[in-house]
């Protein structure tokens, strides 16, 4: 038989006075203050509550992983600012050199006669380029 503290449902005079079988083997007690088998608790009991305060190895850890994090952070952007500004120079270094290979293939005459230019049309004077 189960002693006065722990009983089975049926026993006892009072309704108040039963305890619960919810399995094989376990009883609950009703006279302690929290009965850890209803759901209510259950539930409290896996809800992890933090500590007021970390504690110091803990912190020291925490600040060591955001130096290390801010450090790479700041190093992936110093390698994309890099590639960015590589890019740039390419890409005006390839202009420089399209321009230069334009004014190379272009067919040119020179004008040594002064004279030549007064008698040119406007339209002809607009096409004239010095270099």
């Amino acid at each position: 038989s189960v002693s006065s503290k722990w009983r089975l449902q049926g026993e006892g005079r009072n309704q108040a006075d039963y305890g619960r079988r919810l399995s094989k083997g376990i009883f609950v007690c009703t006279l302690h203050y929290r009965n850890i088998y209803f759901p209510y608790y259950r539930a409290r009991l896996l809800i992890a509550v933090k500590p007021w305060r970390k504690t110091w190895s803990k912190h020291e850890e925490e600040r060591y992983d955001k130096k290390k994090l801010k450090e790479l952070e700041q190093d992936l952007k110093l390698k994309a600012k890099q590639e960015k500004d590589e890019r740039n120079r390419k890409i005006v270094e390839r202009r420089r050199i399209k321009e230069e290979n334009r004014k190379k293939s272009e067919i040119v005459q020179k004008i040594t006669n002064p004279a030549k230019l007064r008698r040119l049309k406007k339209k002809q004077i607009k096409g004239i380029q010095k270099r």
